[in-house]
């Protein structure tokens, strides 16, 4: 017995792929860049390159909520799009509305991690 795969075309591979990872990428490199521009403006040998600070913060929190807002839509999109040709056990819905959910969470992660990063002072010693 062979199982039959949904036939997607590659615009709406490439919407469901985007949905479901992009926002996760997003926010991962959002804490990823930030914890560099950190390191870069307190550490004791690149305090004086004068990256870091809380513009730089900013544009990494910028460049994050539109990938994730562009995973968010195409979510969306591939959602709103319903079931694909050949998928009889709802796979592609079920990806598109697991994507939609996962960009909700992420979405929330990027803007609550922008506030707090855009609101500490730098390089306060605990």
């Amino acid at each position: 017995m062979s199982a039959r795969h949904p036939i997607l075309g590659p615009r709406r591979s490439f919407e469901l792929t985007l949905g479901l990872f992009g926002a996760p990428f997003a926010w991962t490199a959002q804490l990823a860049a930030g914890y560099g521009l950190d390191e870069a403006r307190c550490g004791a040998g690149s305090h004086t390159w004068g990256i870091g600070g809380t513009d730089s913060q900013a544009v990494v929190f910028v460049a994050a909520l539109i990938v994730a807002a562009a995973a968010t839509l195409a979510a969306a999109v591939s959602w709103r799009s319903g079931q694909a040709p050949g998928d009889d056990r709802g796979r592609v819905p079920f990806l598109a509305k697991v994507a939609v959910l996962t960009c909700v969470l992420f979405d929330i992660l990027i803007v609550l991690t922008g506030v707090y990063v855009l609101s500490l002072e730098a390089c306060r010693q605990a």
